[in-house]
């Protein structure tokens, strides 16, 4: 099987849809959650 994750993302931030501005950056988060699908093929 091969895996392709798309993955939409602004900076490596979360989403708060109260106030999507002030989300901090957590880089280490979104590897970890892109690491967890573990894809072939990424695409950002």
């Amino acid at each position: 099987m091969f895996r392709v994750l798309q993955f939409n993302m602004q900076f490596g931030m979360g989403w708060d849809s109260a106030d999507p501005d002030s989300v901090p950056h957590d880089i280490d988060r979104t590897i970890a959650e892109i690491k967890k699908h573990n894809p072939d093929v990424v695409l950002l």
